[in-house]
């Protein structure tokens, strides 16, 4: 049985390749360079911890940190990164979080850039997510 972290990020995956307004035209996790097409998203592992305000003697329960980079380009390029921003969260937020396999989902930050390598005029935002799921004592792969 698959990891429910790895469950996770295939949902985000998935969900963020949905999103048909604005088109996105790449989606990768974990890249190792820049985006060949624009607008883009990356998705990256910034990693768990332990949730500590949550104590089960049969469960383990665990903030998972996941960043979110969308890349945007043209003479609008604002406007089009707060469109793709929007259309993320509406792709994430959704009830139940991720499909059951999260109980709650939070933005911890946002930043916007100026890309630095940028030939044209780009736009890019780093978007930082805190997700919470749970799984049973020892058992990485099983929901709790």
């Amino acid at each position: 049985m698959t990891a429910i972290r790895e469950q996770i990020f295939a949902a985000i995956e998935t969900r963020l390749g949905a999103i048909t307004s604005p088109a996105v035209a790449e989606v990768r996790r974990m890249p190792g360079g820049d985006p060949t097409r624009l607008p883009a998203l990356f998705i990256f592992d910034q990693g768990d911890r332990i949730a500590e305000d949550e104590e089960e003697t049969d469960t383990m329960a665990f903030v998972m940190s996941v960043g979110i980079d969308g890349f945007v380009a043209g003479d609008a390029s604002h406007t089009a990164a707060n469109a793709l921003y929007a259309a993320v969260i509406e792709a994430l937020f959704p009830q139940p979080v991720l499909g059951g396999l999260a109980t709650e989902i939070r933005i911890e930050r946002l930043n916007m850039a100026v890309a630095e390598r940028a030939k044209d005029h780009r736009l890019g935002f780093g978007l930082e997510l805190n997700i919470h799921y749970h799984t049973r004592f020892g058992e990485p792969q099983q929901p709790a």
